[in-house]
């Protein structure tokens, strides 16, 4: 009997899951912004993928748009869009923003001094001379001046920003090469050669004492989704910690066992 209430729990819970991706999917395709839960650390079969996360407060997940899109004519006017809301998002560590141009809303990352109100301009041409770009603006690698710090940054023109999301770091563009390319430099001070026309956000992202905040208790790791560390470590196998080696062999000292003393040796010097 028990066995069949398992295995009707368990086919209830990946039903569940199932209209649960179902409308996800659909959120996806409408033109509105998406909401959807969090993503847990278990597959739909219920096999156990991330050993570190698991539990914690349920979280809206909102779906950013990481594409920048703008018109491309160098005499045409940057697409201007307004800040509506700054909000957190417990899924990730920065601040988002709900921005409108139109009758089209989107989530995208905020900055540092982003507020309700603010205009922001997207264009995605390169003109001769580089822009003088505000915070929050997005423009091409090629047209922002050496020394700008950015964040959502494209691997590969058109592809969307896959680069430098966590709260309060940031990218600088070192030099502009002759090729098209712009090198910039990581969080990690690690440095990358970009195509010129890949697009990036001008500014430092936000919650910038997110790194600095102390969590306070073990409760609040458990809310924040973390899984204690304790009671991976085994004492046969030691994976997670230290392993107990058995003593090395009892070694013996004997008489005979002694280094004989090295023969003298004279040195003579003739002049």
């Amino acid at each position: 009997m028990a066995v069949g209430v398992l295995f009707s729990t368990r086919k209830k819970r990946l039903e569940r899951d199932r209209q649960a991706e179902t409308r996800r999917a659909w959120n996806m395709l409408s033109p509105h912004c998406a909401l959807s839960r969090r993503i847990h650390s278990e597959t739909f079969e219920g096999r156990l993928v991330v050993k570190g996360i698991g539990g914690g407060i349920k979280h809206k997940y909102h779906w950013i748009n990481w594409k920048r899109e703008g018109p491309k004519g160098l005499d045409e006017k940057p697409k201007e869009e307004k800040v509506l809301q700054v909000l957190k998002d417990g899924c990730r560590t920065a601040f988002i923003a709900l921005v409108a141009c139109g009758q089209e809303l989107k989530y995208i990352l905020a900055t540092q001094n982003m507020k309700p109100g603010d205009v922001i301009r997207t264009s995605q041409a390169i003109p001769r001379i580089p822009v003088r770009a505000n915070e929050g603006d997005a423009f091409p690698l090629g047209a922002l001046p050496v020394g700008t710090q950015v964040h959502c940054v494209e691997r590969y023109p058109g592809y969307g920003g896959t680069l430098v999301h966590a709260a309060g770091t940031f990218a600088t563009i070192v030099r502009h090469d002759g090729t098209g390319r712009v090198v910039i430099k990581m969080p990690s001070k690690r440095e990358f050669s970009l195509h010129n026309s890949c697009m990036a956000t001008v500014g430092r992202l936000s919650n910038h004492l997110h790194g600095s905040t102390p969590i306070g208790s073990a409760q609040n790791n458990r809310l924040l989704g973390n899984r204690p560390r304790s009671g991976l470590w085994k004492r046969k196998e030691g994976r997670h910690g230290r392993k107990i080696r058995p003593l090395p062999p009892v070694k013996e000292f004997s008489i005979n066992s002694k280094l004989t003393p090295a023969s003298s040796v004279r040195l003579t010097l003739s002049v």
